[in-house]
């Protein structure tokens, strides 16, 4: 937003004042989310791990992943992909390319954002224990009138599924900090099987600054 030439430069609170070209600007001030997460590093570290090894695998190792990258991608970007997410999933690495099998099919998921024990936890309803390893990734609290978010960062590796349930409050808060009421959280949950992904699939909930309550029994009889 322009300002009056006569407002003083720098930061008034929640705004910054700055000189531009044309004028004097006034913004709101954005306070970024924690970038230099556990799992934010170890996944651009992994990146450029890859990367280097990847000349050390034989001509006929090269070869391979190009066959098995066809037709959309090249032998590297496929060979980074997979050995990337085997690592972030607990597995060594795979000089050779894997089969790229699917598996089952994922279970039926509500996405819960619910006062429990004195604070906002986030968590997943389940229909049925995950089929494979599932990837978590998360947006930062966004507004609630936002329909689409592009903003995401890797949480780690969705726990097992407990009473039909997944709590990872710890590993979102680990990233973004506590979660507070007001705001729309968008999450992702990817399928990693030899370390190919399956498809990806996307949630939102609000959150909310209602009593505490149970979880609601969203798949009956789980």
């Amino acid at each position: 937003m322009k300002v009056d030439d006569s407002s003083p430069l720098g930061r008034h609170g929640p705004h910054v004042t700055y000189q531009t070209r044309y004028g004097k600007v006034r913004a709101r001030i954005s306070v970024p989310f924690n970038p230099q997460s556990d799992g934010q590093i170890a996944a651009r570290s992994l990146f450029s791990e890859m990367t280097q090894l990847w000349p050390t695998i034989t001509q006929k190792q090269r070869d391979g992943w190009t066959e098995a990258a066809k037709p959309d991608r090249s032998g590297f970007q496929l060979f980074v992909q997979v050995n990337v997410n085997r690592r972030l999933t607990g597995h060594e690495w795979a000089a050779d390319a894997p089969p790229k099998t699917a598996p089952g099919p994922m279970p039926k998921v509500e996405l819960l954002i619910l006062p429990l024990a004195g604070k906002l936890r986030i968590l997943f309803h389940c229909s049925s224990p995950w089929p494979t390893t599932v990837m978590l990734k998360a947006s930062p609290p966004m507004s609630c009138g936002v329909s689409k978010c592009q903003i995401r960062r890797y949480l780690g590796v969705a726990g097992p599924v407990a009473d039909g349930q997944v709590d990872f409050t710890e590993a979102y808060e680990n990233v973004f900090g506590a979660i507070l009421a007001g705001h729309k959280i968008f999450v992702w949950l990817t399928p990693v099987h030899n370390g190919h992904p399956g498809m990806e699939e996307d949630y939102f909930a609000l959150t909310t600054a209602e009593t505490e309550r149970a979880v609601p029994e969203v798949f009956p009889g789980i």
